[in-house]
């Protein structure tokens, strides 16, 4: 077992997943909210990473990242890591805030309070379990990823192997048994996560 690659997994994961909540919550209440005619192109031009292959992606960031001296570093993976599942966290958080009953959005207003601090202290608090959905699906997502990960990232002992590139070594050196036994601590941690999403969307749907 690669306990290296696995590190590098847990700070990527949460790392991006940090990122995602400061960039994708503003974007996703603007897509939600907003009555612009832009919006469809943005959601557009936003799932592009998630429908394009990894390597077009990993290719015009390794275009991007090159002229700053950011490929093969750790900060390479964030930006692939946070590009490449800002679709799903945003998508997710995007149901999460529609879902919110409108007619509490309206009797807030009505008392008085301004679009921020209803989204903040209303719809925020209403829909933090699809929140924490696509927050746990990109961490997820994050130890499965390899394309963009070994395109910027590269294969770099403790600071870029993540547990896809550390598999993928111990395949080409057909080191079969690290590979079995990385790949199901992979598995096994993908599927905590996916249990937790699912167990969070039986919630809400109690709820409604």
């Amino acid at each position: 077992m690669d306990w290296g690659a696995l590190a590098v997994s847990f700070q990527l994961a949460i790392a991006s997943s940090l990122v995602l909540l400061v960039i994708g919550i503003p974007l996703a209440a603007w897509i939600a909210f907003t009555s612009s005619r832009l919006q469809i192109l943005f959601e557009a031009f936003l799932l592009l990473p998630f429908v394009l292959p990894p390597t077009v992606v990993g290719f015009y960031l390794l275009l991007a990242l090159a002229p700053v001296k950011l490929v093969f570093t750790f900060w390479a993976l964030l930006i692939g890591a946070s590009i490449m599942n800002l679709p799903l966290a945003t998508q997710a958080f995007v149901e999460a805030f529609r879902a919110v009953d409108r007619t509490y959005i309206e009797g807030y207003l009505s008392l008085g309070a301004t679009h921020r601090q209803t989204f903040w202290k209303l719809i925020l608090k209403l829909s933090w379990p699809g929140v924490f959905s696509g927050v746990a699906l990109a961490f997820a997502h994050t130890f499965g990823e390899f394309g963009v990960a070994m395109m910027v990232g590269g294969n770099i002992a403790g600071q870029t192997r993540t547990m896809s590139i550390a598999i993928y070594d111990s395949v080409q050196s057909f080191n079969y048994e690290q590979a079995r036994t990385t790949a199901l601590v992979q598995l096994g941690i993908c599927f905590v996560f996916l249990s937790i999403i699912s167990w969070l969307k039986a919630k809400q749907r109690a709820k409604a």
